[in-house]
């Protein structure tokens, strides 16, 4: 989630409402931040602020942030943005123009949006997209001037892996052997792979890679016999996440972000939609998606071409295939992953994540919400209370009770986002991943710890211990599960 100030959520909220607050956007060029002296000298605004070098030249009408992510196929887009702004003013004729002219280049500089609000400092403006400008075109019988601005994916679609382990060209006849943890921040082998792209160091998210090396992919290493340098972005969407179950996307500071499908625990709610921030206007109705998932077959342990896989690892989820058979059958392709080196433990948690968010054909939910919805982002959850959602096809703990109306603590995850520049909105598409509610964790019982008859109350809430065929404890009680 993007970080706000407790003074920037309040105007949000005040604007909202309707009592007080102004939106304000501005578009810096060329600048780390709004201080910055370097870079473009003029800040580009959508309302006048009456801060030095500060231009209300700004026409947002039209202009949107768009971006999503294909969760299953560990890829992302943010779309392109184009702002309008006048060429000046009545004291600044052609402005824009004149500083083109005296030899100021925009293409390939940095760009950040801003939004803030009258009512608050500008230290309180949030960055909201940061962003690489690609180029100036005029429009509106050349009164206007649009700003294209694009994200950073061109900077991983170059070659990874280009010279092999000997410092020689890789090839068929010289592969490059990787070997390696997926996430480490300094080696690992998605940095690796990026860095060699040359993408900068500090658009690399090592906060969010150094938390999945550390809780989640801690002993799991990949190996790979690369025997043609790789486009970066394909083949750590590909080879990386895909196998593992991650996404990525680009965070608020234009950073390459990856997290993972497999649940936290406890799931985080990063903020709770109702009635009160729910347009009125468009009530949302969740819908069964068509996609579903009865089974999944991973290949592993590939030869040396990358090509034949020595270990398959089936699973079917029953419940789907006892509905609508096993026509949907998911394959990943792991073509890093070994059995030797965790890969079925690896492979059985891909199955299970898939068959949880998209066995039985889950829901997805569109809306319409307002400006404090602008902080999501791509992987974030959120809770949603409304009474007039219909909830037949949420389990009883998420409905009101007596009423085929009204959900309750039901918890989304954002796949899409748009932000609407001009009107303060926010469209959202979102997945229900309520399963994920009474996830918890245990660890398996160690020497330690004694068999489950003997164990304390504390040791039997905080473990794993065997269990018979029907999931229960020698003493009949539930055994703890996986999900």
């Amino acid at each position: 989630m993007v970080p706000a100030s407790t003074q920037w959520t309040q105007a949000a909220q005040s604007y909202q409402q309707g009592t007080g607050a102004t939106p304000v956007v501005l578009l810096t060029i060329g600048k780390l931040s709004l201080t910055d002296t370097g870079g473009y000298p003029r800040i580009l605004s959508s309302n006048r602020t009456g801060v030095t070098n500060q231009y209300p030249w700004m026409k947002l009408g039209g202009a949107k942030l768009t971006q999503s992510v294909n969760d299953l196929e560990a890829s992302s887009n943010l779309s392109d943005v184009t702002i309008a702004c006048v060429d000046g003013d009545l004291l600044n004729p052609q402005a824009i123009t004149a500083d083109i002219e005296g030899g100021y280049s925009f293409m390939g500089k940095t760009a950040i949006i801003w939004v803030g609000w009258t009512t608050i400092p500008q230290s309180q403006f949030v960055q909201m997209a940061t962003m690489i400008l690609d180029h100036v075109a005029y429009g509106d019988d050349n009164t206007t001037l649009n700003f294209v601005i694009r994200d950073n994916t061109l900077l991983i679609n170059n070659y990874a892996f280009i010279d092999a382990n000997n410092g020689l060209p890789t090839c068929d006849q010289n592969p490059a052997a990787v070997l390696g943890r997926p996430f480490d921040p300094v080696q690992g082998l998605a940095v690796t792979a990026l860095l060699d792209a040359d993408l900068p160091s500090n658009l690399l998210n090592t906060t969010a890679i150094s938390y999945l090396d550390q809780n989640i992919y801690f002993d799991f290493n990949m190996q790979f016999s690369i025997t043609y340098p790789p486009a970066a972005k394909d083949w750590v969407e590909s080879e990386l996440l895909k196998p593992l179950g991650c996404v990525w996307f680009w965070n608020y500071l234009g950073q390459w972000t990856p997290y993972s499908l497999l649940p936290a625990v406890p799931p985080a709610s990063a903020l709770t939609l109702d009635q009160t921030n729910i347009a009125a206007s468009t009530l949302p109705v969740p819908v069964q998606s068509e996609m579903y998932t009865s089974a999944l077959t991973y290949r592993m342990d590939m030869d040396s071409n990358g090509q034949n896989a020595n270990t398959i690892f089936t699973d079917i989820y029953a419940p789907a295939a006892n509905l609508y058979g096993i026509s949907q059958t998911r394959v990943i392709i792991a073509r890093g992953v070994r059995s030797s080196l965790g890969g079925l433990r690896m492979a059985h948690l891909m199955a299970q994540m898939v068959f949880r968010r998209y066995g039985l054909k889950p829901l997805t939910l569109k809306l319409l919400t307002f400006a404090p919805a602008m902080l999501l982002e791509m992987g974030d959850k959120l809770t949603i209370n409304h009474p007039l959602i219909p909830n037949g096809i949420f389990p009883a703990a998420l409905r009101v009770p007596g009423s085929y109306l009204g959900v309750q603590g039901t918890l989304w995850e954002v796949l899409r986002k748009t932000v609407d520049l001009a009107a303060m909105t926010v469209e959202l598409e979102l997945l229900d991943v309520s399963w994920e509610l009474p996830t918890n964790a245990w660890y398996i019982a160690p020497d330690t710890v004694p068999s489950y008859a003997l164990a304390t109350t504390a040791q039997k809430e905080a473990n794993f211990f065997l269990c018979n065929g029907s999931n229960q404890y020698s003493d009949g009680s539930a055994a703890h599960t996986l999900w």
